[in-house]
């Protein structure tokens, strides 16, 4: 191996039966998809060889500058057809995969989203509605309504922190197993986990907060004889 790009320059390479001399060294750039990590690639020269012809066009007018390619095809290439491709169209081909899962995955999380915040305005108008004679009965003898906020927003958000506790270490597991099929990836921040958690407590706060403060409100005489 060499320590310096710079040492391999002149060398002599053994290659496809022929010896070569190395004339120039290039950076690493992705041939392929960043699913495949860099691969060793030798660049070599056939002045006989009939494939593609790579051009940068660099005029704001593509359609133009295609005509004149086009142009100088059917002049040098007469029996052969004019084709052409965008190489970065080309390239950007293999993530429609991912850009497909991308979008569906989307679609079903902001569905699964939608679905637990009615659930969970459901749960919060449940629990309260259940313990109305105890929040009634706790009015009656004093408690501020700082104190039945602190009881039953307690209540309801210890499940929320386990769901949490639950969901946060598996949601890791299942990003990281898919981050594993690419050969660079990204790791994953704390704040991925931290930040929709701190978004679920607030909305799940606000919620059983607006559900006691409702039932709080209400006259205690009307729920302990309803009850």
């Amino acid at each position: 191996g060499f320590n310096d790009p710079k040492e391999i320059l002149n060398q002599k390479i053994y290659f496809w039966g022929d010896t070569f001399s190395v004339v120039g060294v290039v950076r690493n750039y992705r041939q392929e998809s960043p699913k495949s990590d860099y691969d060793a690639l030798i660049f070599r020269y056939f002045p006989h060889a009939s494939g593609y012809y790579s051009i940068q066009i660099n005029s704001p007018d593509i359609q133009e500058s295609l005509n004149r390619i086009e142009g100088h095809w059917k002049t040098a290439f007469r029996n052969k057809p004019f084709e052409y491709f965008f190489l970065d169209e080309y390239y950007n081909e293999q993530y429609k995969a991912e850009i497909r899962f991308g979008s569906i995955f989307g679609l079903f999380a902001g569905l699964a989203i939608f679905v637990a915040c009615l659930g969970l305005f459901g749960m919060a108008s449940y629990i309260t509605q259940l313990r109305a004679k105890e929040v009634g009965v706790r009015k009656v003898l004093g408690a501020s309504l700082s104190n039945l906020w602190s009881l039953l927003t307690f209540d309801f958000m210890k499940w929320v922190l386990l769901a949490i506790v639950l969901a946060v270490p598996l949601n890791w597991l299942v990003l990281n197993q898919w981050l594993d099929n690419y050969a660079n990836r990204i790791s994953l921040s704390v704040w991925l986990f931290l930040l929709p958690a701190f978004i679920l407590l607030i909305i799940a706060t606000s919620t059983v907060s607006f559900y006691t403060i409702r039932t709080a409100n209400q006259n205690p005489s009307r729920t302990l004889k309803e009850e």
